[in-house]
């Protein structure tokens, strides 16, 4: 395995280009840890200098008027997604992702990037899901997060990149994973709007606070605590998840978490059921 995965490896890291669009690929993503997810692991190369460039001296804005309206018109109140809108306003979604493919990355402002990198991962997520009409899940789209690339400021990126190699690594911002949305029941609501780095840590603070209100995502029964899977898959992210609990979810579980430091914590089953109606399949 050690020596296959070697292989692997060195065939990931070329960084190839066609018609001016850089495949920033590289292996990490295949290294599954025993939380069950693939551990962060920086991208480098171009991509990597366009990250840390705008991280350092980034000051440019990105609209997202038209992916805010497109969100309105698709997403539920309970935070999941009628494809069969989303179907009928695709025009929405492939205009904002044609101006995503073009960003300035190096040139966005640190928060800026950061709502980018967020929109783009849950526009693409939707695009994969209109592009499978029918489909009851997304696992069963081959490839949907480590094979299939999308262009973002003309890199061309898996899901797993933009979550593990930009997002978790460059930002260590644990509640991105409540603003990120895999298209499934258990993951976290998405939300109705789209990120804008103005305002961006009020956002995150909104919607990691939604998620953990819902029992979905924490419930204490039987003086155990239970929480979403996230923190058993990327309790590095977390680091002490009884202070990121506390901090977060409702004052009242809050309290008893706060007054009950060794209750155990237990992870809730994952329910990986399209969140939505799926879009119809066109009779051909």
């Amino acid at each position: 395995m050690k020596k296959e995965f070697g292989k692997e490896e060195k065939r990931m890291r070329k960084y190839l280009t066609a018609g001016g669009v850089v495949f920033a690929g590289v292996a990490f993503f295949l290294v599954a840890t025993v939380r069950g997810a693939p551990a962060p692991g920086a991208l480098k190369g171009e991509i990597g200098r366009a990250v840390e460039q705008a991280l350092k001296e980034g000051r440019d804005t990105f609209p997202v008027s038209d992916f805010d309206g497109f969100l309105k018109k698709v997403v539920t109140k309970s935070g999941g997604v009628d494809y069969r809108v989303a179907a009928a306003h695709r025009a929405e979604l492939e205009n904002f992702l044609s101006r995503v493919r073009r960003a300035p990355l190096a040139r966005l402002e640190k928060n800026e990037l950061k709502a980018l990198f967020i929109n783009a991962y849950n526009a693409y997520t939707i695009q994969s899901i209109l592009d499978h009409p029918g489909v009851t899940s997304i696992r069963k789209i081959p490839g949907v997060w480590k094979r299939r690339r999308h262009i973002v400021g003309g890199f061309k990126l898996t899901l797993d990149e933009m979550e593990h190699g930009i997002l978790r690594p460059y930002f260590k911002d644990a509640r991105i994973h409540f603003a990120i949305n895999c298209a499934s029941r258990s993951c976290a609501p998405l939300a109705p709007f789209a990120y804008r780095g103005r305002n961006l840590d009020r956002s995150l603070d909104e919607r990691t606070r939604f998620s953990l209100a819902r029992p979905a995502f924490l419930q204490i029964r039987d003086g155990r605590i239970y929480v979403t899977s996230y923190f058993k898959w990327f309790g590095e992210d977390f680091g002490d998840a009884r202070a990121f609990l506390i901090r977060y979810a409702p004052r009242k579980t809050a309290l008893w978490i706060r007054k009950h430091p060794d209750a155990p914590i237990r992870f809730l089953d994952y329910d990986w059921s399209l969140n939505g109606p799926s879009p119809e399949k066109r009779e051909r």
